[in-house]
């Protein structure tokens, strides 16, 4: 986890330097947990919720407010059509 939050900070520090914060729709995500040793288990291939339960952080500094969280569940077909809405400015989005 530190390793990624590192690399998150160089990201970050890149767009700022750049001046492309205010109208860059970052995502992070991932196609599957992991286990971890969790159950016994080491591998991704089970339901369970170590191994289901993706990670995925919006960041849109302005439009999405800090902070925010969504408890609804979200699929990655989902987003497609999210970054398409926002890249032609619909934010009307309710959290």
């Amino acid at each position: 986890i530190t390793e990624v939050d590192d690399w998150i900070g160089v990201l970050l520090d890149k767009i700022d330097e750049l001046g492309i914060a205010e109208n860059t729709l970052l995502a992070f995500s991932s196609d599957h947990g992991e286990m971890l040793g969790s159950h016994g288990l080491r591998d991704k291939n089970n339901f369970y919720e170590e191994s289901s339960h993706v990670p995925l952080l919006l960041y849109f500094p302005g439009i999405i407010p800090a902070g925010t969280v969504i408890d609804d569940p979200v699929s990655h077909l989902d987003l497609h059509r999210t970054f398409l809405d926002y890249s032609v400015g619909r934010t009307d989005y309710k959290s």
